[in-house]
């Protein structure tokens, strides 16, 4: 159990795309020439304004972001930008560097969100922005389950320890049966990760990998497998 637990130690969760489906689809292949010759055109990042799109401050600060986003080297052409009816609000296209979920384009968004619009759009008073997109919901989703991860494990385990130590008046049995547990779910995810992550498996089930597990994988399966031992005590 521990030495399938091992690749577990690497776990990566991202949104999975197109980028996750068989190389032998055709539509597929379509899909990354236009991808290889417009590079984060299809998965861009948009950062979403909201203000009076009118005031010469604001369209300024639209501009800027546009010749730093390519200088950071974040970002790549076409960067469209787009006001809605009212002018009330406008975003900004901007295609990132990397595929999508990888790192390159993690890093990116984290330039884009960190320095780029700060130094851009943040010195402008009286308007609201945030960066959305593929990539983007991928890093919040990620962001959001690692701080939720210790307190839903801890209440697991917390409850499974009570519920056995009742049930069987033993403290040792419920530690033993923790362990275990804690045990076969990183064996699980090892096993996963070296499949899915890594890509083992790639040419015998036929898929591509992109580098992570599905973001909502991880503790769904946790859940599942302590629930069925649980159940099996």
């Amino acid at each position: 159990l521990v030495a399938l637990a091992v690749p577990a130690l690497t776990l990566n969760t991202a949104i999975s795309g197109l980028d996750a489906l068989p190389a032998s689809l055709k539509e597929l292949q379509s899909y990354n020439k236009v991808n290889d010759a417009f590079p984060g055109g299809a998965t861009p990042a948009v950062v979403a304004v909201a203000g009076d799109t009118s005031d010469p401050e604001v369209q300024a600060a639209v501009d800027e972001l546009r010749e730093q986003a390519l200088a950071s080297g974040a970002g790549l052409e076409p960067i469209d930008v787009e006001v809605a009816p009212g002018g009330k609000a406008l975003t900004v296209e901007i295609p990132l560097v990397g595929k999508g979920t990888d790192g390159a384009s993690n890093e990116a968004l984290a330039t884009l969100r960190e320095d780029v619009i700060p130094a851009t759009l943040g010195t402008v008073d009286g308007i609201e922005y945030a960066v959305t997109g593929e990539t983007a919901a991928s890093r919040d989703w990620n962001d959001a389950m690692k701080s939720a991860v210790p307190i839903v494990f801890g209440f697991v385990l917390a409850l499974a320890f009570l519920l056995l130590l009742v049930t069987f008046r033993s403290v040792v049995i419920p530690l033993k049966a923790i362990v275990m547990n804690l045990l076969s779910v990183a064996a699980a995810y090892g096993v996963v990760v070296a499949v899915f992550q890594w890509g083992w498996g790639e040419n015998l089930l036929d898929f591509n990998s992109n580098g992570g597990i599905a973001a909502w994988l991880p503790m769904f399966l946790f859940v599942i497998l302590f629930g069925l031992s649980m159940d099996y005590h």
